[in-house]
């Protein structure tokens, strides 16, 4: 079974996109987003897949 806060990063990356006119950025779009701040992007770490839906809905 999944810790709750694993389904929250999922919970939270679609608020952000439903609720507060977010958007899906590719590796890319962060890269140029970091550069324009002076920042750099140095590694990317990948979320671990999804918690399965529940059985009952």
């Amino acid at each position: 079974m999944y810790p709750q806060y694993l389904a929250m990063q999922y919970l939270t990356d679609l608020n952000m996109l439903v609720n507060v006119g977010g958007r899906e950025r590719t590796l890319d779009d962060f890269a140029r987003l970091c550069g324009a701040a002076s920042f750099r992007l140095d590694s990317v770490t990948p979320l671990l897949p999804p918690p399965p839906l529940p059985s009952r809905f």
